[in-house]
């Protein structure tokens, strides 16, 4: 069944694939097609049930088909089959709040399959690209990218700070919002330091990337103005995707490029940034 030519992984390596669309792909859908596209939010049941179900017919499928381009094609269609299926015959959305069964359009065509299939494809092929990627980076030291990961999630605050949250949205945002962006920024700067690297094609990638997840977080769980108000906000659509985003990405392009430069001069341990 396996097409001739095909990329095939072991038992462990397929779960971890299969997992690493899953997230990529919940959060294509999250940020691109309910953030920018739907504006909406199907809450938690949709999220946690859909993320089990990608990572599920992907790690199937990457069992069965191997893993490339022409397999994520078909794995991505016969996803988007099987979720518009379960939506029409077997759940609602706004599961546990709000249920409302979504009407035809939303399901199939015009609003339901193709967007589903577009932000689930990218996903794939995010992973696809970053597990790639990961094959021809030297191992890098944990205290090296412990370095790269602070010193840069710092840099690049401060400077989205400036940038987007006073000068474009002229807004102090609260300190519990810098720590949870401070927070995200360490996690992600590690991840991408180990498994990816920081050529060219990764510092713009990982800068827009972490201006995505940073957007994506404000829109749902991020609000403003705490500690100081009992009736914390959530920035709106413009605020968010004309104003933030923006900022965002040329903050961490500038703050990533710093960082980038300094990288091998960081104490601890010499930082390996580029792959093979």
């Amino acid at each position: 069944m396996r097409r001739p030519g095909a990329m095939t992984l072991d038992a462990a390596s397929t779960i971890k694939f299969g997992i690493l669309v899953g997230f990529c792909a919940i959060f294509i859908d999250a940020s691109v097609a309910h953030g920018l596209f739907w504006e909406n939010d199907p809450y938690w049941t949709y999220w946690i049930t859909k993320t089990f179900l990608i990572t599920a017919i992907f790690t199937l499928g990457t069992a069965v088909f191997g893993i490339g381009v022409a397999q994520g094609i078909v794995i991505t269609a016969i996803h988007t089959l099987v979720l518009e299926t379960y939506y029409q015959f077997l759940a609602p959305v706004g599961l546990p709040q709000e249920p409302m069964w979504l009407p035809e359009e939303d399901v199939w065509f015009p609003w339901g399959v193709p967007p589903h299939y577009l932000a689930i494809g990218a996903g794939y092929f995010l992973a696809l690209w970053l597990w790639r990627r990961r094959a021809r980076l030297a191992d890098t030291d944990a205290a090296a990218c412990a370095a790269v990961s602070v010193v840069g999630a710092v840099v690049v605050l401060v400077l989205d700070a400036l940038l987007s949250q006073l000068l474009l949205l002229g807004h102090f945002a609260g300190l519990t919002f810098y720590v949870q962006h401070l927070l995200i920024g360490v996690v992600f700067l590690f991840v991408w330091t180990a498994l990816v690297g920081w050529d060219g094609r990764g510092w713009v990638a990982g800068s827009v990337l972490l201006a995505l997840v940073w957007t994506t977080y404000s829109m749902y769980l991020g609000p403003v103005d705490l500690p100081f108000t009992a009736r914390p906000t959530y920035l709106g659509y413009e605020d968010l995707w004309l104003r933030s985003f923006p900022g965002a990405t040329v903050a961490s392009l500038v703050g990533l490029h710093v960082t980038r430069a300094i990288a091998p001069r960081l104490p601890w341990a010499r930082v390996e940034m580029l792959p093979r």
